[in-house]
């Protein structure tokens, strides 16, 4: 069946309805060439920016909500190796300096943009930008703008499932351009759509949250049972 993948007969449909959840036939019957194949695919459709075939990646990155390594190593050497960087959209945080000074003399408060960009585009588009851009689109599900930033969401989901589990063959290329104050300031920007801004809070935690160190933190105890307070306490306890 993985022969038939890309000729328009839902064969990746197939495959992946099979896979999903079962880690057995995971690790059976996905090899670096089912991979190149779907990143292939990816490649194809982007023109008409289609996501299905990121969320097809997605979904082989895991079974039952755990990581499988193996898929994941797989992806990662393939979807990061510079040969297919095509395929993703560049995200940066631009830092202009204000070159109006204050009252004191003192410069005002930098101002942060965080910018997309891809092979095939114009330039560095502000993500801001094109969100208010579709908003006001006259069909604001199909407009370009629009299209982007759901091809863009589907990339952030499986840069979530590629770090899950402490994945560093994608934590470490990825944190460095995808950093908390970039994703942050998408978090909170209301401008943004709220599945784009969860599509950042899921990478937030997989990327940067569950990480080294790898120590066990004690959390904090904010209620007692009665029966585990003393009935005398000294000041030296």
């Amino acid at each position: 069946m993985q022969k038939q993948i890309g000729y328009d007969i839902l064969a990746e449909d197939t495959i992946t309805a099979l896979l999903h959840n079962n880690q057995k036939l995971l690790n059976e019957h996905i090899t670096a060439n089912e991979i190149e194949t779907f990143v292939g695919l990816v490649r194809k459709n982007m023109a008409q920016w289609q996501w299905r075939f990121l969320d097809y990646l997605k979904v082989l990155c895991i079974s039952n909500n755990v990581a499988i390594a193996r898929t994941q190593e797989l992806i990662c050497k393939s979807v990061l190796c510079e040969a297919n960087s095509d395929i993703l959209l560049d995200t940066r945080l631009v830092v202009s300096e204000p070159e109006i000074l204050d009252e004191d003399g003192e410069p005002l408060e930098r101002e942060t943009a965080v910018v997309l960009s891809w092979h095939s585009g114009e330039g560095p588009q502000s993500i801001v930008e094109m969100a208010l851009r579709a908003r006001n689109a006259v069909d604001k599900e199909q407009s370009e703008d629009a299209l982007v930033l759901q091809y863009y969401r589907h990339q952030l989901d499986l840069f979530s499932h590629m770090c899950l589990g402490r994945q560093y063959l994608a934590i470490d290329p990825l944190s460095p351009k995808l950093g908390i104050e970039l994703m942050l300031k998408c978090m909170e920007d209301e401008t943004l759509s709220f599945e784009l801004r969860a599509s950042f809070c899921r990478l937030m935690l997989h990327m940067h949250i569950d990480r080294e160190p790898q120590e066990k933190v004690t959390p904090v105890k904010y209620a007692r049972l009665w029966s585990e307070i003393k009935p005398e306490i000294s000041i030296v306890e």
